[in-house]
């Protein structure tokens, strides 16, 4: 088990410092954000069968949630986010995953768990990776960034955390942008 910890947190400072130095190598596409969630969720629903976790879904299924962005920064983001739900949650307890529009532009993700949750003073030195326990939020922090989206964390000790990443319709835009760009289209419609 500690063989399995330190090649974690070696890939994880091996992608830290790659990000860092080089930046990522987005390839911009246009996808569906469910799609990949559900297979974010597939892969870490072995983690979460072994805890016996159950990993829940909630969106409009009438909606693709479609976006364009980086596949591979997107899943990392998504797969990083729930392995961390899992590993803060206890035995039995439960991770819902959401996803819906923005209503400031662009599609929002929120990862909920009732795990053990992150002290408020803890919240920067966790997305930054200076708290010790890994490098996993920093990462997620900086794909969302290159990605041009905005990532919250709410929690609360004993009751559980919430992860939200907002993302622009496309990489290099900005959820504020899209927003207008959407009331600039409305209102040409309309007239």
């Amino acid at each position: 088990h500690s063989g399995e910890h330190m090649l974690s947190l070696v890939t994880q400072i091996l992608e830290y410092s790659r990000l860092e130095s080089e930046g990522s190598d987005l390839h911009a596409e246009t996808l569906s954000v469910t799609e990949i969630t559900e297979a974010a969720m597939r892969m870490v629903g072995v983690l979460a069968d072994k805890k016996q976790i159950p990993l829940l879904r909630q969106w409009d299924g009438r909606y693709k949630f479609e976006i364009e962005t980086d596949e591979r920064a997107l899943s990392q983001i998504l797969v990083n986010l729930l392995s961390n739900a899992v590993k803060f949650t206890q035995a039995g307890g439960l991770i819902c995953v959401c996803v819906d529009f923005d209503c400031a532009g662009g599609v929002k993700v929120e990862v909920h768990d009732n795990g053990i949750g992150i002290p408020q003073e803890k919240i920067a030195s966790v997305c930054t990776g200076t708290d010790g326990t890994g490098l996993g939020l920093s990462i997620v922090t900086s794909l969302i960034r290159e990605l041009g989206g905005e990532f919250e964390i709410e929690s609360a000790v004993g009751e559980g955390t919430c992860c939200r990443v907002r993302l622009p319709l496309k990489i290099g835009g900005s959820i504020s942008a899209d927003l207008e760009e959407e009331e600039i289209e409305r209102s040409v419609t309309s007239a």
